[in-house]
């Protein structure tokens, strides 16, 4: 294995993330963590030898963000987002992540409920 301050290109769905050995192993129970520490095989390789993750790279960068800072970066604040964003987060095995996603997409649940008079009592006749 390479040291902790090694670049690594990652190919992610087609499009290239640059990044450290440290970041992607900062939170050791992440799949990321475990690929780049050597547990588990990296898997494919694209033409140019960079990692490849057959994965949409929509929300990888909120995904490094978290990584890099330890702490929840911004959440997307649709609710098809913050789906795609927990499911993401569920695949790397981010759980803190995941987790923050699900009362934001409930908040979001109830304001679109609410919005559309379901919180509303019984309408005038």
């Amino acid at each position: 294995m390479g040291s902790a301050n090694e670049l690594i290109t990652l190919n992610v769905g087609g499009r290239l993330f640059h990044t450290t050995r440290a970041t992607l192993t900062k939170h050791p129970d992440s799949m990321l963590a475990a690929m780049f520490r050597g547990d588990m095989q990296a898997g494919l390789r694209d033409a140019q030898g960079h990692p490849f993750l057959d994965r949409d790279p929509t929300h990888f960068p909120t995904l490094l963000a978290y990584l890099r800072d330890s702490r929840i970066p911004p959440l997307p604040h649709g609710q098809l987002e913050l789906q795609e964003l927990r499911a993401e987060a569920e695949y790397f095995s981010m759980t803190e992540l995941a987790a923050a996603c699900k009362p934001a997409e409930a908040a979001l649940l109830a304001r679109s409920t609410a919005a559309e008079g379901g919180g509303a009592g019984p309408h005038p006749a």
